[in-house]
């Protein structure tokens, strides 16, 4: 409870507390747990999605045009993309995650945009390719992770990951930042963690850092803290 409401607080600090107004949390699919404090409903990952979107409204979404295409690698059930459709109706967002999690994703975006264009495995199985052009077809793709390899270069304007590349072996972060899509994209949204395994406390079993994510590729807008990350909270019970 006081992650949720600290996290809270300072979400209003930044002042994305708007958007929180502005894009409340889907309550109605799924059947999530929805906190309730100083009049806002909201979960802690939905307040992670929304300042997400605040540092894409404020740096990348002027430069990426009316149509881009939107990659999000690791996108789970499809939160960012929800709101990136929601921002930018004619954008195209493709997921790409494990077949588990690109089903959930199937009936989250199907269900919250009932009349969008969605492109899943049975669509895409016998493609050798996919490029700019096919992906333009859709509002959605859902692209199993096995089907990564299939996406041209130039075919993506932003490719957005949350955490898990620092949580991957070093042989599938390799399959991911060495791929043609990902050096050819025009904009990176990624939080990730600075160092996958402090010597301290040896979390995901790999040697990655910030340096190997290739960013003097890149003209950096923005880098910074991940403000909702800053502490770590320990439970606590009282008679136990």
């Amino acid at each position: 409870l006081r992650y949720l409401r600290e996290s809270l607080e300072m979400l209003i600090e930044l002042g994305d507390d708007e958007l929180l107004h502005m894009y409340p949390v889907p309550e109605d699919i799924g059947n999530p747990i929805i906190y309730q404090h100083k009049g806002y409903r909201y979960t802690f990952r939905w307040l992670r999605q929304i300042r997400m979107l605040s540092v894409f409204r404020k740096y990348l979404k002027g430069s990426l045009g009316e149509r881009p295409i939107c990659m999000d690698i690791g996108s789970g059930w499809g939160l960012f993309s929800y709101l990136i459709a929601q921002e930018i109706p004619q954008s195209t967002n493709v997921l790409v995650d494990f077949p588990e999690m690109i089903m959930l994703a199937h009936y989250f975006i199907k269900m919250s945009f009932p009349e969008a264009r969605i492109a899943t495995y049975v669509d895409l199985c016998h493609t050798d390719s996919i490029d700019r052009e096919l992906l333009q077809g859709y509002d959605f793709v859902l692209l199993p992770h096995f089907m990564f390899d299939k996406i041209k270069a130039n075919s993506t304007d932003v490719i957005i990951n949350f955490q898990s590349f620092a949580e991957m072996p070093r042989t599938w972060f390799n399959f991911y930042v060495d791929s043609d899509v990902f050096k050819t994209t025009r904009s990176l949204l990624l939080l990730n963690r600075f160092v996958s395994s402090p010597e301290i406390e040896p979390t995901y079993g790999n040697d990655l850092n910030v340096l190997d994510y290739s960013l003097h590729d890149f003209d950096v807008r923005h880098f910074d803290v991940f403000p909702l990350f800053q502490y770590v909270y320990e439970g606590w019970n009282r008679f136990f």
